[in-house]
């Protein structure tokens, strides 16, 4: 092998590669920290080096965009690799040099969530001759060739900058790409320029320039004019340059996605958003248009079908009703593979933070061990700790966390209010609803930044309500921000419980649980809402039956309530949906007058606990 051969003389750690499934993965267990030698490989094999064993940085251009850029900004004076599709250039798709910084793993993405391009410390790359598919090549199976392999490999002490300057540029052309041929995106560009980042003239415009350069509708001497009135206006006193709401606006994108990619390049100062300025919108402009509402979405879950990927949730209950338990199980189940919650669908697995906040090391301990849970992979836990606040460095940290776990997926605060600061702290006159709305906001763009699942626990009203989610303590904020909302109710003598959930993207849901002291956890022992309409529909044939039998064949709801002697407003209304359910489904008729229904079936066929006999049921 003859390539084996000169990559472990350069002192690379090689990997060999099933040419199975995508032709990218080693079947070796433990290859992570294993040394591999040229007698491993076979002609059965793709080659791959190490990277983490090897102490390199793989910038992996993942889109056309970042391929494009990659040779404008990046030293090419390194080890590069590419693909060769079966029609067409080769592309340039990984610049290899040494982690002399010690740098971590970064991804960039578009507004569609789609990669631009990732900064690889891990993992392994693969590389000439191997042949596997190809992101670029729309998964094609394509040749892995070298484009330069013949010197060493070079050390960036500004790998890092050139990185996000690169993904910054292939997102402003996805950006640009889409509009007409007028220079105001650019003007709004420059201004974001001048004001976000530290470069001089000479590095703004050549910049801007190598993005016009690759977009031939643009006139690059039409720009470079703007460009100049732009510099000497902002010269002068009292002048306002645009920033990133005002670019965003232009190029139909979202603010935060415009402050994110100039952050990547630049400093964005926070206090730009507590600037309360007069904003006029063009809503003409801006709407939706006719492909977008006709567009196939995809819903995703982490736990498919009740908890969605992406978003905010909260998760009320009384004290002690075992909520921390719960959330446990869930924590536990989406760190390990080959689990499963509560009798559901599949799990997004990956990797989970859970801050334990109100636990101690000792009570945690003593809760895994009794859930049998002390030698499965352990999600990331903080307990007993003096956890920053929403706005004073909660951000920051859950960022952090995310840039040190390879698939940040979900995230546990038990409870909210362990995080909230105090409703003094800067919030003025602003009442409970207002304070409730602004830090769960926070809390919802933070699991949008890093697309992951946020859960928080808080608690239940002990006092009954006629809408059960009002039950929830504080402000309706915790029922108008989350994306979903589950309540645990557990009976206040035995061990069933209910757990119920409503979300903007899945339905409703409503579980019978049974609580295990051997294992400290909750089991699914049904869905309530099935188990409920079922027992509505006996009592409702019983009571039908019994009007039947007195000659009334054709009755109101009301008429089933006083036979059954229901009085209360909640009572009557479930009645009267579940009639109408019933009619809808063939299990009852219409009546005589309107409102009114009858049996869809003989007396005969009701049996004494208003069952069906199924053999005589003519639906």
């Amino acid at each position: 092998m003859k390539y084996v051969n000169e990559y472990l003389n350069k002192g690379l750690k090689v990997i060999p590669l099933t040419k199975n499934n995508d032709g990218k993965g080693c079947i070796v267990k433990g290859w992570q920290t294993k040394i591999f030698t040229a007698d491993n490989f076979t002609e059965n094999h793709n080659v791959g080096i190490n990277i983490g064993l090897s102490n390199l940085v793989d910038i992996d251009l993942d889109s056309k965009n970042a391929e494009i850029f990659g040779s404008k900004f990046l030293n090419p004076n390194t080890m590069i690799f590419g693909v060769k599709p079966h029609k067409g250039l080769i592309l340039k798709t990984h610049f290899l040099y040494k982690n002399s910084n010690n740098l971590k793993y970064l991804k960039r993405e578009y507004p569609d969530k789609s990669t631009i391009a990732e900064l690889r410390v891990e993992g392994n790359t693969v590389c000439p001759p191997s042949i596997a598919k190809s992101k670029l090549c729309k998964n094609d199976w394509v040749e892995r060739v070298s484009i330069r392999d013949d010197g060493p490999i070079a050390t960036d002490q500004d790998l890092l900058k050139k990185f996000n300057k690169l993904c910054a540029a292939s997102a402003l052309r996805y950006l640009l790409e889409k509009r007409n041929s007028n220079n105001i995106p650019f003007v709004k560009l420059a201004s974001c320029l001048l004001k976000y980042t530290d470069w001089d003239q000479k590095e703004r415009w050549w910049f801007v320039e190598a993005i016009v350069s690759t977009l031939p509708k643009f006139n690059w001497r039409d720009i470079e004019y703007k460009l100049k009135s732009i510099e000497n206006n902002h010269s002068k006193e009292n002048t306002k340059s645009s920033g990133y709401k005002a670019f965003a606006e232009e190029v139909s994108v979202s603010s935060s996605y415009a402050k994110d990619l100039f952050s990547w390049i630049g400093k964005v100062n926070s206090d730009e958003e507590k600037k309360d300025t007069k904003k006029i919108v063009d809503f003409f402009s801006n709407r939706m248009l006719d492909y977008e509402f006709k567009m196939e979405i995809k819903r995703e879950f982490l736990i498919n079908p009740i908890i969605p990927k992406e978003g905010l949730g909260i998760l009320a209950g009384r004290p002690k009703s075992m909520k921390s338990f719960l959330t446990l199980d869930l924590a536990y189940s989406v760190q390990n593979r080959e689990s499963n919650f509560l009798n559901q669908g599949l799990i997004d697995h990956g990797d989970v933070l859970l801050l334990a906040l109100e636990d101690n090391k000792d009570s945690m301990a003593l809760r895994i061990q009794g859930m049998k849970y002390a030698d499965k992979i352990h999600p990331t836990t903080f307990v007993d700790f003096n956890f920053p606040l929403l706005t004073k460095g909660l951000e920051e940290s859950l960022s952090e966390w995310c840039s040190k776990v390879s698939n940040p997926r979900f995230v546990i605060i038990d409870t909210f209010q362990k995080i909230k600061p105090l409703s003094s702290q800067g919030q003025g006159k602003a009442n409970a609803y207002e304070i409730d709305y602004y830090y769960l906001g926070k809390l919802k763009d933070l699991a949008h930044k890093h697309k992951l699942f946020i859960l928080y626990v808080h608690h239940l009203k002990q006092a009954s309500m006629d809408y059960s989610w009002d039950r929830i303590m504080g402000s309706t904020g915790h029922q108008g921000v989350p994306d979903a909302m589950y309540m645990l109710d557990r009976d206040e003598v035995g061990n069933r419980a209910t757990l119920k959930g409503r979300g903007r993207n899945f339905k409703d849901f409503s579980f019978d649980l049974e609580w295990n002291s051997h294992d400290l956890k909750y089991s699914y022992s049904g869905d309530s809402y099935v188990i409920k309409t079922e027992f509505h529909k006996k009592k409702i044939y019983l009571a039908m039956k019994s009007l039947a039998e007195d000659n009334r064949h054709s009755v109101k709801p009301k008429d089933v309530c006083s036979t059954l002697n229901l009085v209360t407003q909640k009572e009557k209304s479930n009645i009267s949906k579940n009639m109408q359910r019933m009619k809808d489904k063939g299990e009852l008729n219409q009546g005589e007058k309107y409102g009114e229904y009858k049996l869809a079936c003989d007396l005969s066929q009701i049996d004494k606990d208003g069952n069906l006999i199924p053999e005589k049921v003519p639906f």
